[in-house]
């Protein structure tokens, strides 16, 4: 059977695209095994995959709440350079343990696993880069969801964060052993052909500049089926659906003010809630709300009126597969990007989450919750459903990958 590495690094937003493209390769006869952060391992450990950890135990939860700066503005230039940059050697050289061990026939890489990237070309193994949101292709010409002028302001900037990041990646490349130019960045993070692009192409289809290797597989769907706890089976049986507030993984560490205002928001709605609070201490709320520590997404959104999120791609996915009205609070990285696309859809809103307060957020929520927009959601979420499953589809052009390598390697013997 052959075998497919897949390498990852990040929040659970990043590891759950990687176990579903697991779970489809197992049911296409391909053996996958995981490399990942120690960060998500319990939650990587529930997938039964084979599975090898890097890096520190600190819990996602621990990190953000030691350093909150990742959850904001500045959060992509620091996660580049405390986090992405300094690990890529340690997943250079366990990559290139794995390869040696189960000699895999492709590799599917995380775009900011540089160094799985490099050990991948040195050992020229088929390659192929998973991106999660359209936002990480870094193309400029991509002014479709910020528009003209936001392009025009933004677009330097980036630029520029980009050639300061890729000069930050020349230590590390020369420990790999890896050539250094001006380039290597956006050459590593979009690999050596092939790119996974893990949403429907009506999200956002070819821009000029685009890769001719880009592959769109669309949203993965959950890989994780987990029932509600009877407390939340409970509340939801007992009313009308509630609004729920659900910020990923990452922000719900550093989202206090939000999560304090949420039970505000429904009073004056005059809805139910439901707040889903990670490690922050549960919000002083009455009414009819329900706090809860966590909850699965996939589970919950299909049975809400409306979802409060972080605009983290996943999260987003999620709310869109439910067919719920969704409002988006960025706070940094794509998710700026993300809630641009979704306000696009004409099923959601967004709200920058440092300008939120509770007349804001439930005039935003407000509209969401009239008829026509719960209608364009449902669409949404039918032309969603009736399409192929992004990780079905992500795993059929891996195949097509594995094919391809064994036949270059069969013609070159």
């Amino acid at each position: 059977m052959d075998c497919v590495l897949l390498v990852t690094c990040g929040s659970l937003g990043d590891l759950n695209p990687f176990v579903a493209l697991a779970s489809a390769l197992v049911r296409q006869q391909v053996r996958p095994v995981l490399l990942t952060n120690s960060a998500v391992r319990r939650e990587a450990l529930a997938s039964g995959l084979e599975t090898v950890f890097v890096g520190s135990d600190e819990s996602l939860g621990e990190m953000i709440r030691r350093r909150p700066q990742y959850m904001s503005l500045r959060g992509g230039p620091l996660v580049m350079r405390e986090m992405f940059i300094p690990a890529s050697g340690i997943l250079h050289d366990a990559t290139g343990e794995l390869i040696k061990k189960h000699r895999p026939a492709a590799i599917v890489c995380h775009p900011g696993c540089f160094g799985a990237v490099w050990a991948a070309w040195k050992a020229d193994v088929p390659l192929a880069m998973m991106h999660m949101s359209p936002a990480s292709l870094f193309n400029h010409n991509d002014a479709l969801a910020y528009g003209p002028l936001v392009q025009q302001l933004f677009t330097p900037l980036i630029w520029l964060g980009i050639r300061t990041a890729n000069r930050w990646l020349r230590p590390a490349a020369k420990a790999a052993a890896i050539p250094w130019d001006k380039g290597l960045l956006l050459r590593t993070m979009q690999g050596s052909g092939t790119i996974l692009a893990m949403w429907p192409e009506w999200f956002r289809g070819p821009v000029v500049g685009d890769l001719p290797g880009l592959r769109f597989c669309g949203f993965p769907a959950s890989p994780f089926d987990q029932p509600l706890s009877a407390e939340l089976e409970e509340f939801l049986a007992d009313g009308e659906a509630p609004i729920v507030f659900a910020l990923g993984s990452t922000a719900v560490h550093v989202a206090g003010k939000i999560l304090s205002l949420a039970g505000e928001v429904c009073r004056i709605l005059g809805r139910r809630g439901v707040i889903v609070t990670g490690s922050q201490e549960p919000p002083s709320i009455g009414g009819d709300i329900l706090a809860v520590p966590s909850t699965p997404f996939a589970a919950l959104f299909p049975r809400s009126a409306a979802v409060v999120h972080h605009g983290g791609i996943g999260t987003m996915a999620t709310a869109l597969r439910a067919g719920v009205p969704a409002l988006a609070l960025p706070f940094g990285h794509d998710q700026f990007y993300n809630a641009a696309r979704l306000k696009a859809l004409g099923c959601g809103d967004s709200l920058w989450q440092r300008r939120a307060s509770t007349h804001r957020m439930a005039w935003a929520l407000d509209k969401l919750l009239s008829p026509a927009i719960g209608s364009q959601a449902r669409d949404i979420a039918n032309r969603i459903r009736s399409a192929p499953d992004g990780a079905n589809s992500a795993a059929q052009v891996v195949k097509i990958l594995i094919d391809k390598g064994l036949k270059h390697h069969e013609d070159s013997g």
